[in-house]
């Protein structure tokens, strides 16, 4: 959650609030934790491509 949060220049408690969030928006697990850090489930990384598509269709000059 560090690494995430120093890439989104946010705060590590921010970070985990807003994936606790879509975790209860989406009712299903996002992330799966590992021993050494935490990996993507299935939803998870339907729920970044989808976040993906929609940031480059409100903002195409990101492209």
């Amino acid at each position: 959650m560090t690494q995430a949060a120093l890439l989104l220049h946010s705060s590590q408690p921010a970070v985990s609030h807003q994936l606790a969030s879509t975790k209860r928006e989406t009712r299903t697990p996002l992330l799966r934790r590992e021993p050494r850090g935490v990996t993507l489930t299935p939803a998870g990384r339907s729920v970044i491509a989808r976040s993906r598509a929609r940031t480059l269709h409100d903002h195409p000059r990101r492209r």
